[in-house]
C-alpha cells in the first residue's frame, strides 16, 4: 500500500484528503457468537483491514461486552488525536436477521458446543442467507474437525475453519471446504481470510484430525522420547524442533503454551480418529498431567513459570 504525498503538509500530516482503501474495504463480516476470544480477534481483525462487522449473540449482553473489548483494543491502537474511530464499523444484535447481506459469516462455536448443536445453530442461520454466502464454522479441536466434515460436505457453502489462538498470530488457518464447494462461496471465503493477512491451507476434509495437531504431535512425541533417553535437555530441543504453525516456538515451550492437559486429550482424539498408536501420548505428557504441571496456566509444565514473590 502506498501513500500519496500530496496528500501530506511539509510535515508529513494528513490535509484531510481520503485515506488509501484498506484491503478489506468493501467485506461484510458477521461473527455469530460473540464469546470467544477468537470471536472478538476476528472482529478486531476485519475492522482493523477496514471491513463492516456484525457481532452478533443471542445473549445480547455478550454482544455488548465483545464490542466494549474490541472497541477497547482499536483505541488502544489509535496512533493519535483525530484518528478515525475504528469502532464505527462495528454492530451488534441478537437477531439473525442482521445475517442477511454479509459478504462472509463466521460462527463462533463454544468449546462446550456438540457437533449436533453446531449443526442446529447452522440450520437457524440457513433461511437468512443467500446460496453463495459462505459460512466459516471455527472448529477448535480434531473431533469437531473430524464431526463436521460430513456437514461440510453436504453443503457446499459450508466451510471448517481452524485458526491457532490469538496468542500463537500465525498467518496460516485450514479451511476445510469438501470434495465440491461452491466457487462462488470459497472465492469469497478466500478473499475475508487474505484482507485480515491469513493464507488459508485448504484440505478438503478433516477425517483424521486437525492438520495443525497432525504437524505438532508428532514433533513433540520424538522430542520426549529424545528427552527422556537424555539425548538432549529441553532448552537444547526447543531450539532444534521450532513449529512454524506455533510462532516457531519449541514443541515444549507450545506445549506448555496449549496447556498439558489439552495435548493429551489431543494425543488421545487423533488416536481414536486415525487407529494410529503413534499419536498416542508420551509416559512424560502423562506423567505432567497426572501431577498438575499443565504448563503456563498451572506454573509449571516443562518449564517453571513460578513468581517468586
Amino acid at each position: 500500500m502506498t501513500i500519496d504525498s500530496q496528500h501530506m503538509d511539509s510535515n508529513g500530516h494528513g490535509t484531510g484528503a481520503p485515506a488509501p482503501r484498506r484491503i478489506g474495504a468493501g467485506i461484510r463480516v458477521a461473527v455469530h457468537g460473540a464469546s470467544p476470544a477468537i470471536a472478538r480477534s476476528l472482529a478486531h481483525r476485519f475492522v482493523t483491514a477496514g471491513s463492516q462487522v456484525t457481532l452478533i449473540d443471542t445473549e445480547l449482553r455478550k454482544a455488548e461486552k465483545a464490542f466494549h473489548e474490541v472497541a477497547s483494543r482499536l483505541q488502544q491502537g489509535a496512533d493519535g488525536p483525530g484518528q478515525e474511530d475504528l469502532s464505527q464499523r462495528i454492530q451488534i444484535g441478537a437477531d439473525l436477521e442482521k445475517l442477511r447481506q454479509q459478504s462472509v459469516i463466521f460462527h463462533v462455536p463454544s468449546r462446550q458446543d456438540s457437533i449436533d448443536a453446531i449443526r442446529r445453530d447452522i440450520q437457524l442461520m440457513e433461511s437468512m442467507l443467500s446460496a453463495e454466502t459462505p459460512v466459516l464454522i471455527l472448529v477448535h479441536n480434531s473431533e469437531i474437525a473430524a464431526g463436521l466434515t460430513p456437514h461440510v460436505e453436504a453443503n457446499a457453502r459450508l466451510m471448517g475453519l481452524h485458526v491457532p489462538l490469538p496468542r500463537f498470530p500465525v498467518p496460516f488457518a485450514q479451511l476445510i471446504h469438501g470434495q465440491a464447494p461452491s466457487h462462488a462461496a470459497l472465492a469469497a471465503a478466500r478473499t475475508a481470510l487474505s484482507a485480515i493477512a491469513l493464507t488459508p491451507v485448504e484440505t478438503s476434509h478433516a477425517l483424521g484430525g486437525l492438520l495443525l495437531d497432525r504437524h505438532f504431535i508428532p514433533v513433540l512425541q520424538e522430542a520426549c522420547q529424545m528427552l527422556r533417553s537424555s539425548e538432549a535437555s529441553i532448552e537444547s530441543l526447543d531450539r532444534g524442533f521450532p513449529t512454524p504453525w506455533l510462532m516457531h516456538l519449541g514443541p515444549f515451550q507450545a506445549a506448555d503454551l496449549l496447556g498439558i492437559d489439552q495435548v493429551v486429550a489431543t494425543c488421545q482424539a487423533l488416536v481414536s480418529l486415525t487407529g494410529n498408536k503413534r499419536f498416542a501420548p508420551d509416559p512424560l505428557l502423562k506423567s505432567l498431567e497426572e501431577r498438575g504441571h499443565l504448563g503456563w496456566k498451572s506454573g509449571r509444565g516443562f518449564y517453571d513459570y513460578a513468581i517468586e514473590d
